[in-house]
This record gives C-alpha cells, sequence and structure tokens, in this order.
C-alpha cells in the first residue's frame, strides 16, 4: 500500500504517547518524542461524597438511547476504527456503521440536513467514501477510487445540499497526481475542479457558506512522488465556479497552517497554526481569519507552552470550535478563547476529527 500523507491528530498524540489503543489502530503514526508536551487541560470534577442508602435489588442496565432524531444534537468522530456518535452530553455513545466492510473509517462529514454522515474508508489497497443514515441504515459508496487512485478522502458536502466534495491521489507511474473533485449529487456526476502540480497537493476542503468556493490544505512536497516528503502547508481558496479555477493561498506553505474549517454561520475560518515550522506534530494553537487571509486572531494561547491544538471544527452556529487536545480528548471553547471544556460533558472522550451535527 503507498504511504499517505499522515493524519495530523494521529500524529501529534501518538508523539505524546497517549492513548494506546488508538496508537494500535494507527500502527503507521510517528514514535514518542523525549519530552511529551503539555495539554490543553480542564479541570477535573470533584465528586460528592454519598451517604449509604440501603441495599436494594439490583435493576437491569437501561438500554442506551442511540436513536438519531431529526434535531438533536451529535457529534460524529472517529475512534476504535470506526465512525463513532455521542451526543454532547455524553448519552447515546455507539459505532454509527459498525457493519460496513472494509478497514478503518475515518473523516466524517454530516450532510447539511444532519440526516447523512459521509466517511472515507481506509483499505488494504485504496480508500474510497461511504454514505449512510445517521441511523446507520442505506450504507452505500459514494466516491469510488481503482487503480491507479489510491485514495479519495477527507470530504464534504456543500452547505446547499447539491455537491460533496474531496481530494483524490492518483499514482501516475510513479507520480502522484492530486486533483480537487466535485459529486453532484443530483446527476451522481464527477468533474474535476482542479489538478495540482506535481510538487503539491490538495487536502481536507471545506465549503464557504454559499457553497461557491473552498478553503482546503495546499500541500508542498519534496518530490513527485505520492509519498514524498511533505516540506510545506499553506491554506489556499478555490473558486469552484470560475471558469479556470485556482488556488490562491491565503497563507505561506512555510507556516504549516493546516486543518481549516470555514464557518456557515460567521464566515471566518479557523485553522491550527504551529507556533514554529516543526510541522504538524509541533506546538499550535487555533487561529481563526477572514477568507481573504486578513484579521487573524489567535483564539488558544497553548503553543508557546507546547501544548496542541489539532482538527478544529466550527459548532453549527459560529459561537465554539471543537477540536481535539494533545492527550487525545475531545475538548471545545468559545470563539473569543473562553470557556474551555470537555466537548463530551460526562467525561473525557477520545476520538479524532471530530464534527457537530447540523441542526437546522
Amino acid at each position: 500500500m503507498t504511504v499517505r500523507r499522515m493524519d495530523p491528530a494521529i500524529m501529534r498524540i501518538v508523539a505524546a504517547g497517549s492513548l494506546a489503543a488508538l496508537v494500535a489502530a494507527c500502527a503507521s503514526a510517528a514514535g514518542a518524542p523525549t519530552t511529551p508536551a503539555p495539554v490543553v487541560s480542564v479541570a477535573p470534577t470533584i465528586a460528592p461524597t454519598l451517604a449509604p442508602t440501603p441495599a436494594a435489588t439490583a435493576s437491569p442496565a437501561p438500554t442506551p438511547d442511540t436513536t438519531v432524531r431529526d434535531g438533536e444534537a451529535w457529534i460524529a468522530a472517529q475512534w476504535e476504527g470506526k465512525i463513532g456518535l455521542i451526543r454532547p452530553d455524553g448519552s447515546g455513545e455507539h459505532a454509527a456503521f459498525p457493519d460496513v466492510p472494509g478497514g478503518e473509517q475515518l473523516h466524517a462529514d454530516w450532510s447539511p440536513d444532519g440526516k447523512r454522515i459521509a466517511f472515507s474508508i481506509q483499505g488494504t489497497d485504496t480508500e474510497e467514501i461511504w454514505a449512510g443514515d445517521a441511523g446507520g441504515s442505506n450504507t452505500a459508496t459514494l466516491v469510488d477510487c481503482v487503480a491507479p487512485c489510491v485514495w479519495v478522502d477527507e470530504g464534504a458536502w456543500s452547505p446547499d445540499g447539491r455537491s460533496y466534495i474531496y481530494h483524490r491521489m492518483i499514482d501516475r507511474d510513479g507520480v502522484g497526481v492530486s486533483t480537487l473533485e466535485i459529486l453532484d449529487l443530483a446527476s451522481n456526476k464527477t468533474h474535476v475542479v482542479l489538478t495540482a502540480p506535481e510538487d503539491r497537493a490538495f487536502y481536507q476542503p471545506r465549503w464557504s457558506p454559499d457553497s461557491s468556493k473552498v478553503v482546503t490544505e495546499y500541500v508542498k512536497k519534496a518530490g513527485s512522488a505520492v509519498d514524498s516528503d511533505i516540506t510545506g502547508v499553506a491554506l489556499a481558496i478555490v473558486d469552484v465556479t470560475a471558469a479556470k479555477p485556482v488556488a490562491r493561498e491565503i497563507t505561506k506553505a512555510s507556516e504549516f497552517t493546516n486543518s481549516p474549517d470555514w464557518s456557515g454561520a460567521t464566515d471566518l475560518i479557523v485553522f491550527a497554526q504551529p507556533s514554529s515550522a516543526a510541522g504538524f506534530d509541533g506546538p499550535s494553537d487555533l487561529v481563526t481569519m477572514h477568507p481573504d487571509g486578513s484579521g487573524r486572531t489567535t483564539v488558544t494561547s497553548v503553543g508557546p507552552h507546547g501544548g496542541q491544538t489539532p482538527e478544529p471544527a466550527w459548532s453549527p452556529d459560529g459561537s465554539r470550535i471543537i477540536f481535539v487536545d494533545m492527550d487525545g480528548t475531545m475538548k471545545t471553547i468559545a470563539v473569543d478563547g473562553s470557556d474551555l471544556a470537555r466537548a463530551v460533558a460526562t467525561g473525557p472522550r477520545a476520538g479524532f476529527h471530530p464534527r457537530y451535527r447540523p441542526t437546522p
């Protein structure tokens, strides 16, 4: 299997030596550094001491309520090799698609009406994209990947519900060819929006609120091969409606800015900003900015102290950002940097690439 770019969140957590179970599921990740960086922390809740109660006959444990109802708040994330769902209050935790064949399930994304979930499946030779109802039924391949395709991944539903964008990597006689592609959901036809130069690649495209543009990682590679080392990461805006779309860079590749998400409520972009050119596995902070690259605002302040904030995503109303702490647990923070909290109210919950369910 051709080696692809390592998932930034997994790289950071493996580097910290945390979450042994997830490390076992992602055995290709990097080794642990000698000095673990401090993590974003939330003060633990101290349980009150309760007086003993009279013995009672034990009752069967209640069946967890895993029904995904219209309008309910849920978080989708990847854990234990599957796409998992959990309510923010901590209830209903379950694997969304336990019976879908293939390897590890990655990179969940909700349809704008909150009724469907698309996700990629990392198989033996290639990686393709599937979709299913939020309740776990009606699963089927959404985008296939047949050699010389190596993977299709990190897709996103357009806010208008008409299109699905993703990136594809093809191994063409030893040269990695990266494309941004759009699937028209009504006709089931795809078209290539943009093909990257041989020393560049696209990752993680995310839509603008009006479904006319995307922000994407625009990776710089040391060579043209699929598995060439990554030497930089810029963020770029692509107007997918243009006659000849181009990647307009709004950050510098030398900054290794990564993991962008575009808010449908505030028209702001959030991303992970490394504190130095250490790459994906270096200290980082959450930063927001306008789509033209102006108005950078730092949300967190953990990077200078060695902390990290990978994989941010917006809440539906644009007031909060969910992300993965360096210890692998999902956290949430207000856009002004206040009110850091666990994403799951009942306690720390590990997960990669968390996404809030749209609640129209």
